[in-house]
């Protein structure tokens, strides 16, 4: 599911992010919902933009180092 993501640009951290939690921790129905919108951007029915869109940290957003 990564590697075919990465096709559409869309990194393994964005996924994570969309998901709220790492790769070893996704359910079926994480992977089930990926399948879809996967299936969803392919058909161009939606956007990577839309469907995992950018999150910033509060330290990011009051200019702060996030590290």
């Amino acid at each position: 599911m990564v590697a075919a993501y990465a096709e559409l640009g869309v990194t393994e951290k964005q996924i994570e992010g969309r998901m709220n939690r790492a790769r070893g921790q996704w359910t079926a129905a994480d992977v089930a919902d990926l399948g879809v919108v996967f299936n969803s951007l392919r058909r161009r029915e939606t956007t990577v933009d839309q469907e995992f869109p950018e999150r910033f940290t509060t330290e990011e957003l009051a200019g702060g180092d996030p590290q």
